[in-house]
């Protein structure tokens, strides 16, 4: 068993696990992700979301002369996840869709 030594993401995060670190901490905010994520599905919470609703308010907001960066910005969601829903991205986080639909349009 070896650690990985990085600094892209700190220690006793799932992300530092994924990126093949196995300290202990790491493995353990694995473990605690899967375990949500399996309790999640047993109850049947479905953790994303269609994307056609995000995009018609993509689309509505660029419209009103929004740039894909200023809604980004203000959606604290990267450029490049808002070119991959107006492309046509199938789903998407629950929580990345809350927050496209949370910008007003006015």
């Amino acid at each position: 068993m070896t650690t990985t030594t990085h600094s892209e993401a700190p220690h006793g995060e799932r992300r530092c696990y994924l990126r093949g670190c196995r300290r202990p901490e790491c493995c353990k905010a694995n473990y605690q992700y899967m375990t949500r994520l399996r309790l999640d599905t047993i109850r049947g919470n479905n953790r994303r979301t269609p994307a056609t609703q995000s995009r018609a308010h993509i689309q509505q907001l660029i419209a009103l002369g929004w740039s894909q960066t200023q809604i980004g910005d203000t959606t604290r969601i990267s450029r490049r996840t808002i070119s991959e829903i107006i492309e046509g991205r199938r789903t998407l986080s629950n929580s990345t869709a809350l927050a496209i639909l949370n910008t007003p349009l006015g």
